[in-house]
């Protein structure tokens, strides 16, 4: 995860890592958004990206932009 943001040019403290939940399949994205909208990371304008991983050579990306 640490090369990942290193790579895109995000800060750590920018990211979410559900090390206290582990890996719940479909629900891992949306955890994560619900635990930086209540950690207060994610404000008006912010675009936020996810990007998950999974067993083998499965992945995906998304990236949103919060406009209200």
């Amino acid at each position: 995860m640490k090369k990942i943001l290193k790579e895109l040019g995000v800060s750590l403290d920018k990211s979410i890592y559900l090390e206290d939940y582990g890996h719940m399949q479909a629900v891992d994205p949306f955890l994560s958004l619900w635990l930086a909208e209540q950690s207060g990371k994610i404000r008006k304008g912010s675009i936020i990206v996810l990007v998950a991983a999974g067993t083998g050579w499965t992945w995906g990306a998304t990236v949103l932009q919060r406009i209200s």
